[in-house]
């Protein structure tokens, strides 16, 4: 089947628009499609066609997936009320209107419930899993942005959710090791669009090694092509000499990232609340449990008013691998170890040697590459 071109989405793609010269021969829909790519903020309330979301969540299951984990879900919100709660949450309005909102998700919950289905111990959650998880993610969502625009559909990324990942979870009822990495609006345009302008292909394209030599000529002549565009317009501003600046992708790029985002410095610990796991290389996997003097009964710090509760047992253990590195492990109630950055936890052959360390309540130590919060303890009974 065709690409089925709709008004909205009509006009040149990339190739006709920056003059990317190309043989014919290597122009097809596919390569169209893909490079008449817009974001569409505006929607008809014309409802999708019946069986749609289907073909895009098995496009979706079709990307490739990092050692065929397939580490994310995709939940599908068409409620009017969740809907306007994403739109309030994103900051972005327009979520609300949109026929279809798709929120991908990276996984870890299935995969730790099939571990422990096969009576596994599900112990490979760290750094790189959280990567693999994010990727697949977006690969899976990239496949299902084409299948939509290959129907005529139009849609939109929505990183603003990451503005409020506790609370989306929440709406959205996620279990624990997952998280909206973005949702993505679906529908038909309500009215046109365009492709915009990107980075110069010289720039982004590195033949056999890195190089910065055509950088500075690459960016002046975006910044140019920006400002002309109109598309920040309305956010110049002069400079203190009075002089208007040129205000292209560059300024308009150093302004957001001179600091940071206000809704996601705290993006790590939200994730931490959710039981993601950011520990890297050996030795930072579960300590097999012991008893006797060398338990400690630890604390569960609550992020939210900073108190402390009773929650589990700790444990740790000396060298696990090199001088100063301690092993760790906190069982939550009938499931195993939970994430060690919720909680605190310390063992020694006996108490008095780590008496010093919980006097320091609430004092953030690190161990191998994990901050864990000292939040209360109570000596072995």
């Amino acid at each position: 089947m065709a690409f089925v071109a709709t008004d909205a989405l009509a006009g040149p793609d990339r190739f006709e628009l920056e003059g990317r010269p190309v043989p014919e021969t290597l122009l097809n829909d596919v390569v169209r499609l893909l490079c008449r790519h817009r974001s569409v903020r505006s929607y008809r309330p014309d409802p999708l066609p019946e069986g749609v979301l289907e073909v895009l969540v098995t496009a979706a299951q079709s990307a490739s997936t990092s050692r065929h984990f397939q580490a994310y879900s995709i939940v599908a919100v068409q409620d009017p009320e969740r809907k306007k709660r994403l739109a309030e949450l994103s900051n972005n309005g327009f979520v609300a209107d949109a026929p279809l909102v798709l929120v991908f998700c990276p996984d870890l919950h299935r995969l730790e419930a099939v571990s422990r289905r096969q009576g596994y111990e599900f112990a490979e959650r760290g750094m790189d899993m959280f990567l693999q998880a994010v990727v697949d993610t977006a690969l899976a969502a990239q496949n299902a942005a084409i299948a939509a625009e290959s129907l005529g559909l139009g849609i939109c990324y929505i990183g603003g959710i990451r503005d409020a990942v506790v609370e989306v979870a929440e709406l959205l009822r996620l279990p624990p090791r997952t998280f909206a990495l973005f949702a993505m609006t679906v529908g038909y345009p309500a009215g046109p669009t365009h492709v915009r302008p990107r980075l110069p292909m010289d720039v982004v394209l590195h033949r056999e090694t890195y190089s910065d030599d055509k950088l500075e000529e690459g960016l002046r002549r975006y910044d140019e092509i920006t400002a002309a565009s109109g598309i920040y317009a309305r956010r110049a501003a002069p400079e203190d000499g009075g002089e208007p600046r040129l205000y292209g992708w560059c300024e308009h790029t150093a302004r957001r990232l001179a600091r940071p985002h206000p809704k996601r410095a705290g993006l790590r610990r939200q994730l931490e609340e959710l039981g993601w796991e950011f520990y890297t290389g050996p030795g930072r996997q579960r300590e097999e449990l012991g008893a006797g003097p060398q338990t400690v009964l630890a604390g569960y710090s609550s992020a939210a008013g900073g108190s402390a509760s009773p929650w589990g047992v700790g444990y740790a253990g000396r060298g696990a691998s090199g001088p100063g590195m301690l092993r760790y492990a906190v069982p939550g109630p009938g499931s195993g170890d939970a994430p060690a950055p919720r909680a605190a936890a310390y063992l020694s052959t006996s108490w008095n040697p780590c008496r010093k360390y919980f006097e320091k309540i609430r004092k953030r130590i690190r161990i191998g590459s994990v901050r864990i919060t000292l939040a209360a303890y109570n000596p072995p009974g």
